[in-house]
């Protein structure tokens, strides 16, 4: 089931989202023609989350705004490089599609711990797989 972020205060980063996590910080990328046409019309953050849902292992997906800062957090399980391969290659189509925004990503991996344990819920993710 899908969740969306339903205002951008829902979005806003707050200081407690990492609690002493072990993130990766990218560089930040063309969207796919299929997203392209489906998110015409559609705010930076909806085209944010719709494609980095394209990765299977892409649990929940992060996104505040400053400005033209787009920072994002993508949530997985396990560190595997393969998987974090598909992420830079969907983070470098967001970044290529939208040359106006700037980016800061980010690859949290929760190496089975409970998210909660990582992240501070009054954040709610602009997209969760589950």
């Amino acid at each position: 089931m899908l969740q969306y972020a339903e205002s951008q205060e829902a979005l806003k980063f707050h200081s407690g989202l990492f609690q002493g996590s072990n993130c990766s910080e990218t560089q930040t990328s063309q969207v796919s023609s299929s997203t392209n046409a489906a998110l015409s019309g559609y705010k930076p953050a909806d085209w944010i989350w719709v494609e980095l849902s394209m990765v299977a292992e892409v649990e929940r997906v992060f996104v505040w705004q400053e400005d033209d800062l787009y920072r994002v957090v993508s949530v997985v399980n396990k560190n595997d490089e393969a998987m974090r391969d598909k992420i830079y290659e969907r983070e470098l189509a967001l970044i290529e599609s939208l040359p106006t925004f700037r980016f800061d990503f980010y690859v949290l991996p929760r190496m089975g711990n409970e998210l909660a344990e990582l992240v501070d819920y009054s954040t709610k993710p602009a997209y969760s797989r589950r």
